[in-house]
């Protein structure tokens, strides 16, 4: 794998539209459980600006994420929240990021990938079936090549939705006149959003100790995927849905079973006992403060929290300095999680944050 494209999990091959794109998308949409947001750029090769961002609150049972069943239980909702958002972007291009919980996700190692597109989705499809214990259905696959495995064997990012289920999410979109023309997960948008600042983490390995890694979590919205990397990309990835009732210590007890139960299906556990797993990324609309201070305790691992703050934002000419109207036409009061799911969109239209990461760190700037 060439250094460029170390940390693109998705890359191109993961947008599961039909229809090839030869202009980029310059409308990102995140359609969760809790919430959606779009945001509108101008492209720009040299300076790209935020032009639009509005977020909307979801009432519960709107949108369920599942990889298995119906998602969008009210597409009437979800249309009624879009429309005020994107009432003067009709016919834009659309990138459309997804809840980490519909989509069926894994890392293969196989001896061998059929060239046919047909061939290796059945191949795909019979090892998905065997790991999570159920029948896929009919499913559009997207995929990608990581680097040689032990032996020689191909190491292939698989990632398998529903065709039913990404219907819905696309018909949403097209009905408040967008034209989708990429999908992807947030996780994986998150991922990349942030591909400058995660490639500088990467150290050579100290003598005697393991690759050096780190995990990304995606916690927003009820989204628990965590996804352990190296400097050769994505070693695990491994996605929950979380339920909507949990309050602050619910959910951090939750968070770290999660995280425990990742790390012990894989090597990480003597991983970290070599400490060689020496950061934690952690995307989260949630107070973080007591997390921090568990995961250091439990894990004996550092923890950078990824920014997401309009103001810098808009201090960087990013931004609008206010939010899109709301439904009824009124600027609406803020949203909780506002930041992060703009952040969202902006993930999911492409654009990445060319700015280091630390605890403190703020976006930076987005190109």
């Amino acid at each position: 794998m060439s250094d460029s494209s170390f940390i693109n999990v998705s890359a191109r091959a993961s947008s599961w539209t039909d229809r090839w794109w030869s202009v980029a998308p310059d409308v990102g949409i995140y359609i969760g459980a809790g919430c959606v947001s779009t945001a509108a750029v101008t492209p720009s090769a040299q300076r790209p600006r935020l032009l639009a961002s509005h977020v909307d609150v979801l009432p519960e049972g709107v949108v369920a994420p599942s990889p298995v069943e119906s998602n969008i239980r009210r597409p009437d909702v979800i249309i009624e929240h879009l429309k005020p958002a994107v009432r003067r972007l009709k016919g834009r291009e659309t990138a459309i990021s997804l809840p980490d919980a519909s989509v069926r996700v894994t890392i293969l190692e196989l001896a061998h990938v059929p060239v046919k597109r047909e061939e290796r989705e059945a191949l795909f499809q019979h090892h998905l079936e065997q790991l999570f214990l159920t029948p896929l259905g009919s499913c559009r696959f997207a995929s990608q090549r990581l680097t040689a495995g032990d032996g020689g064997k191909h190491r292939v990012l698989v990632a398998a939705i529903r065709k039913e289920i990404l219907a819905e999410y696309e018909a949403v979109v097209r009905a408040v006149g967008l034209r989708p023309s990429m999908v992807d997960l947030s996780a994986f948008r998150l991922f990349n959003l942030y591909e400058s600042g995660i490639r500088a983490l990467f150290q050579p390995g100290r003598p005697g100790s393991a690759e050096p890694r780190l995990l990304f979590l995606n916690l927003f919205d009820r989204n628990f995927t965590m996804i352990m990397a190296d400097r050769s990309g994505p070693r695990l990835i491994r996605i929950k849905a979380f339920p909507a009732a949990m309050d602050q210590a619910d959910w951090l007890a939750r968070v770290l079973v999660e995280i425990d139960a990742s790390l012990r299906a894989s090597d990480a556990t003597s991983a970290l006992e070599e400490r060689s797993i020496e950061r934690l990324l952690v995307f989260s609309d949630r107070p973080l403060d007591e997390f921090e201070r568990r995961v250091r305790e439990d894990f004996h691992v550092g923890i950078d929290r990824l920014q997401a703050d309009a103001s810098g934002l808009r201090a960087g000419g990013l931004a609008p300095e206010t939010d899109g109207p709301a439904a009824n036409g009124e600027a609406g009061p803020p949203v909780h999680g506002h930041d992060h799911a703009v952040t969202m969109a902006l993930a999911a239209v492409g654009w990445r944050v060319q700015a280091g990461i630390g605890s403190k760190a703020s976006p930076g700037v987005m190109t």
